[in-house]
């Protein structure tokens, strides 16, 4: 339900922050209960959660195991906002905002004239790229300043 194309149309329309929109909305759509036990069990890291979505919905990395597409999303996700994993809908609202970055990057990779020494160094790269403090802006020009 929080990946349908709908949802994520929905959610964009409302706000300019979709992770604290789509996080007032889950209530509504699943109940409570549920989003109380997400609360509860998460503890404020939905790491598990994370490895749920990026087996199920996300592109793996051409030529990659799982988890370097896993650590490369969870990379990406926390630059973009450092409360990412906060809740299920900070995952995915991190996926939509990383969307078209992924796909270039995972392109790039799955080109067979690109070889493996340039791959690794193009994933160590986004790799040391620093995760902002937990106390950095989560704005969207602050976002998109962090994810140029």
């Amino acid at each position: 339900i929080l990946n349908e194309r709908s949802t994520r149309e929905q959610v964009e329309k409302m706000n300019d922050n979709t992770q604290e929109t789509l996080i007032k909305l889950c209530p509504n759509i699943f109940g409570e209960d549920i989003v109380n036990n997400w609360i509860k069990f998460g503890n404020n890291n939905h790491d598990d959660y994370l490895n749920d979505f990026v087996a199920t919905a996300m592109i793996p990395v051409p030529g990659a195991d799982f988890n370097t597409t896993k650590d490369l999303c969870k990379h990406l996700f926390l630059i973009t906002r450092t409360d990412s994993l906060v809740s299920p809908a900070g995952i995915h609202t991190a996926a939509w905002e990383n969307e078209t970055r992924l796909f270039r990057c995972n392109s790039l990779l799955a080109n067979n004239l690109v070889d493996k020494n340039c791959r690794d160094g193009i994933l160590n790269s986004i790799r040391s790229v620093p995760i902002p403090s937990n106390n950095a802006s989560n704005n969207s020009i602050d976002i998109k300043n962090r994810l140029a």
